[in-house]
């Protein structure tokens, strides 16, 4: 009586197709890491910019800063009162040189951060604002001012 079982020719074919649909669905997946963390950065960048908005509203001025710093609370000079968190780029713990970045003088600010996603249409490589122009010229491609 023969026996009926699989060769290992057709294990090998199976075993090949589960491979290529595992790399398909782990490339999926990580794209859509990559936009989620954009959308974090946009979130964040809008938060901030209410945040030295409302800022400015109270004393009538921006912190100002000598060209391009990282954003902190102690560059933008936004208290808790201002941002009760405060937000840090979502890559800063696996790569230490993601931060957001910050520039302004007493009557502008630009803030910006640098998107993954080369794609993405907010990414904007020919800022006309100089503050933006300055952020751009540190590597950051999204940019939101006063």
């Amino acid at each position: 009586m023969r026996r009926r079982a699989f060769t290992l020719i057709e294990l090998l074919v199976v075993i090949g197709i589960i491979g290529i649909l595992a790399m398909l669905v782990l490339a999926n997946t990580n794209n859509a890491r990559l936009k989620a963390r954009d959308a974090t950065r946009k979130s964040d960048l809008r938060t901030i910019k209410v945040s030295l908005l409302n800022y400015y509203n109270d004393t009538n001025l921006f912190k100002t800063t000598i060209g391009v710093v990282e954003l902190t609370r102690d560059s933008s000079g936004l208290t808790k009162d201002y941002i009760n968190s405060f937000p840090d780029d979502p890559r800063v713990a696996q790569e230490p040189t993601r931060h957001y970045m910050y520039t302004a003088d007493a009557n502008e600010f630009a803030v910006g951060a640098k998107l993954e996603n080369e794609k993405d249409p907010d990414i904007d490589n020919s800022p006309s604002n100089a503050k933006a122009a300055a952020l751009h010229a540190n590597g950051m491609n999204i940019y939101m001012t006063n």
